[in-house]
């Protein structure tokens, strides 16, 4: 439980899927998290992260775009809470909406090729951000230590990202190597034949509604 919690609190970048309930999700389970602090990127919009779109599936879409987002986020949590305190904390999370400046969500059912690609795009974003962070860090340790030689810094080890239900499945299922340790599990099972459930006892290693992935992510929903 102890290294659970280490590797959650030692995440260097968090993500979120650009749907309302999302955004609020991360900005209230994280709002005390190193990555949403007001030093750091702060929470980065991922349109592949969004909710997979089914028949139906009126809840996959948006009616925000960009800097909108962030203010129909707050706008929805002024009219829940009244805790004028957090309510201002949350207020200053700062988000990062390029990737959802245009429309991000899509008005037809996701297939298995869009599907494929939208776990694709989001685990390369994700170790993509996590090279050039590592890159920027060894080389801010090289400047700071002036002509001392330079500590080798590790890579990104923790991502989390806040997405929903089905995608949460999509990403486990492609992502799962037959034979692996993991698929062999109690939970790769139930993942592969119900819902995830909010709340519900959906953790690769027991913690509620957080999959700590061998993709270097923890994913929540």
């Amino acid at each position: 439980e102890k290294l659970r919690v280490q590797q959650i609190l030692g995440a260097r970048r968090m993500y979120a899927s650009p749907l309302t309930r999302a955004v609020q999700t991360a900005m209230l389970a994280f709002r005390n998290h190193p990555c949403l602090s007001a030093r750091e990127r702060g929470l980065t919009l991922l349109c592949s992260a969004r909710e997979v779109k089914t028949l139906g599936g009126f809840d996959t879409v948006g009616d925000a775009l960009g800097d909108d987002i962030h203010k129909r986020a707050m706008e929805k949590l002024y009219e829940q809470l009244h805790e004028s305190e957090m309510l201002a904390q949350l207020d200053t999370i700062k988000m990062d909406p390029e990737e959802v400046h245009t429309k991000w969500w899509t008005s037809v059912m996701d297939t298995n090729e869009t599907l494929a690609r939208r776990v694709n795009e989001l685990l390369c974003r994700v170790r993509y951000d996590a090279q050039l962070q590592t890159v920027s860090e060894m080389e801010a340790e090289r400047g700071s230590r002036s002509g001392s030689p330079a500590r080798t810094m590790p890579c990104m080890q923790t991502a989390i990202v806040v997405a929903h239900s089905i995608i949460i499945k999509e990403i486990i299922r492609r992502c799962t190597q037959p034979g692996s340790e993991f698929a062999e599990t109690q939970l790769a099972a139930k993942l592969g034949r119900g819902k995830v459930t909010n709340g519900g006892e959906n953790c690769r290693r027991g913690t509620k509604k957080l999959l700590l992935l061998f993709t270097n992510m923890v994913v929540t929903g």
